[in-house]
């Protein structure tokens, strides 16, 4: 069961009516020009793909989220109210403001008619669960299991049920769902081994340290809910593609010794507004991965590279994880 009995219709209006700011004195001329011009669009089939159009001449990620929210309350087709308010969320989780970005998740799961979409549900759960609200991620994880959901989310959304048992203190109950997915052959073995190393003490947890070490590399996390984030809603939902547009990669390099003359970076994104550029270099950063914005010559964007650290290999993995593409690059 969600966490609200609210249809989403109004809960999609309570979003936006709290959530909006009045824009005379929150938002910038653009975003304000922008939502003019798209509300004559409302009932287009392809709203979603001329907002992007739009997202893409802001100059700030919380701009993206007040015009993907404004325009979603006018949307008329329900599969483009549902893929903007993908938008918004995903522009809040940029930005930090994972409670709110799990309402959004929310209500789009629901957006269309018909059974709750569950990777949208992951997601709020997920963000629920780095706002520490426990209870709802708990609730919202437990509610994929009704969406009829491929067997990757179902995993994914069982880890974050572990997590968020976990944080209430119930270890045995989160030792046992990372134990039924190391049960058997699992893509996501170390992501289990984690909460199954965090939930064990003394030398069980040493034992499944042992267990993680022999699989090379791997993705840390510091909380649950830098766990959850990373496992769950990046590993499912993806970047906005409108928010990044990758150049073309350089040839693979080679990692390099600590006191080499270079050592291996990773290209994440590029982007046309420097804002955009370093919220990415601060949401890696909560990922644990030192990142830093470089402007091309030629075409003027703005690109984040990642330094490989002294596990390139492992750095490669958390991006890969988060959702991330990295493509190598010459670094410094």
């Amino acid at each position: 069961m969600m966490r609200s009995s609210v249809p989403a219709i109004a809960l999609l209006t309570i979003v936006v009516l709290t959530m909006v700011p009045l824009r005379a004195k929150c938002q910038g001329a653009e975003a304000v020009a922008a939502l003019e011009r798209l509300t004559a669009s409302a009932s287009a089939p392809d709203l979603a793909a001329r907002a992007r159009t739009e997202f893409a001449t802001l100059s700030r990620i919380d701009e993206v989220a007040w015009l993907a929210g404004a325009l979603a309350a006018k949307a008329v087709v329900p599969s483009q109210r549902g893929n903007l308010l993908v938008e918004q969320a995903s522009a809040l989780e940029l930005l930090g403001r994972y409670g709110e970005a799990s309402v959004v998740w929310e209500v789009a799961a629901t957006a269309v008619p018909g059974p709750a979409d569950a990777k949208r549900l992951l997601a709020a759960a997920a963000c629920a669960l780095a706002a520490g609200d426990v209870d709802s991620a708990g609730a919202l994880a437990k509610a994929v299991g009704f969406a009829s959901p491929e067997p990757r989310t179902a995993e994914l959304a069982r880890l974050v049920s572990g997590w968020a048992a976990l944080s209430r203190g119930e270890r045995a109950v989160a030792a046992g769902i990372a134990e039924s997915i190391l049960g058997r052959p699992s893509s996501l073995e170390a992501a289990a081994l984690m909460l199954a190393r965090a939930a064990a003490e003394g030398q069980a947890a040493l034992a499944y340290e042992t267990r993680l070490a022999a699989l090379g590399s791997r993705p840390e996390a510091d909380s649950s809910a830098i766990a959850a984030l990373s496992l769950a809603s990046r590993s499912v939902i993806k970047e906005p593609a409108e928010l990044s547009e990758p150049a073309v990669a350089a040839d693979p390099v080679q990692p390099v010794a600590a006191d080499g003359a270079r050592k291996a970076s990773y290209q994440v994104g590029a982007f046309r507004e420097r804002a955009n550029a370093d919220a990415l270099v601060s949401r890696l950063g909560g990922l644990g991965v030192t990142a830093k914005v470089a402007r091309k010559a030629d075409s003027g964007l703005f690109v984040v590279v990642a330094e490989g650290g002294v596990d390139p290999a492992r750095t490669v993995l958390i991006l890969k994880d988060a959702g991330f593409e990295a493509w190598a690059v010459e670094g410094p």
